[in-house]
């Protein structure tokens, strides 16, 4: 995760689990893993990010998922 057009901040909870602060990252050179886990061949899943932009800081946040 990654701020998108201008520094983020605030906090990521990843498919009802616990809630973590993110510290403030610089757009698109600074991110944190938010998540890591195996999806077996052949299935899908479905999963919910909730965000949470900290004060003044851009709201647009960019996830990236990777095989």
């Amino acid at each position: 995760m990654t701020g998108r057009g201008g520094s983020y901040g605030g906090a990521v909870r990843w498919n009802n689990g616990p809630t973590y602060g993110v510290p403030t990252l610089a757009s698109n050179t600074q991110g944190v893993r938010i998540a890591t886990f195996t999806i077996p061949k052949g299935t899908s899943v479905t999963h919910s990010v909730y965000t949470s932009t900290a004060g003044s800081l851009n709201t647009p946040a960019a996830i990236l998922i990777t095989e």
